[in-house]
């Protein structure tokens, strides 16, 4: 598996920043299986394997990236969706291995239109997208009522907690404090000014606005190739990854979701150019 390339920054596939899943390694966690297909996202190690005529999803994170704790804060809300009829994936266990820490989901209903595309790759129709927006709209709806508090610090999850204060810059400071790798990440930066320059002028704009947005648990990862698809119908037939998911607004998920279409846009001025 040498040859195994994944997804970097830019649009060239890249060696893999963690070693793949190997069908020894997933059979430690779930006994004999076989691996139908790796995926080649960056920030995890993933797999689509087949266990007794069952199609699993297995996913390998460092501990550094995510524990136990972290998965069972996504996990937790995952079961809520799935009970209140969302199409997501089932939630099978998770485990820690030394270094490493499984989760097992149900492989989900559909068909991965966007596999090979990179992430924030933009819809190929318009229908897409409007099926897209659907969808989302619908996770909005069954995530109402999940009252679990914001996830724990921690890598690579999504949040709106900084600029949903009435005071950014103590909220900042408050974040930065509690994470020791963004102190040292910060240390001998203008962070502050660069705040004060960039950012707060927009908060003002949107400080008026703050109280009417309710709290609410959201996806925060919404591109393409985290959904799977129903080719009859066009539609979302499955919601993937829920790992940057997190207690924001439902309108912070939306301006995420966002990007994928100012994407598309950007490219067709480009062409238009």
């Amino acid at each position: 598996m040498s040859g195994l390339l994944a997804h970097g920054m830019g649009t060239e596939p890249v060696a893999p920043d963690w070693p793949p899943l190997t069908e020894a390694e997933v059979e430690a966690v779930l006994g004999p299986v076989r691996v139908l297909w790796r995926s080649p996202r960056p920030l995890s190690a993933a797999a689509l394997v087949e266990r007794g005529g069952r199609r699993l999803f297995v996913k390998r994170h460092h501990s550094d990236v995510r524990t136990l704790e972290g998965l069972a804060e996504e996990h937790s809300f995952l079961r809520y969706l799935r009970e209140r009829g969302a199409p997501v994936v089932e939630v099978l266990g998770a485990e820690a291995r030394g270094e490493w820490v499984y989760e097992v989901h149900t492989a989900g209903t559909g068909t991965d239109l966007y596999r090979d595309a990179l992430s924030w790759s933009p819809f190929v129709s318009v229908a897409h997208a409007r099926a897209a927006g659907a969808a989302l709209a619908q996770l909005h709806l069954a995530a109402e009522g999940f009252g679990a508090p914001r996830r724990r610090p921690q890598p690579l999850v999504s949040s709106f907690s900084i600029f949903a204060a009435v005071d950014p810059e103590a909220a900042l400071e408050a974040y930065v404090a509690e994470r020791p790798a963004v102190v040292a990440a910060l240390a001998g930066r203008p962070w502050r000014e660069d705040l004060r320059a960039v950012h707060l002028p927009f908060h003002r704009s949107l400080l008026p606005h703050l109280g009417r947005l309710a709290p609410l648990w959201t996806h925060n990862d919404w591109h393409a190739s985290n959904l799977l698809w129903d080719p009859a119908t066009g539609t979302v037939s499955t919601v993937l990854d829920f790992g940057l998911s997190d207690r924001t607004t439902a309108v912070h998920d939306l301006a995420t979701a966002g990007l994928t279409a100012l994407k598309k846009r950007g490219r067709r001025k480009r062409e238009v150019d």
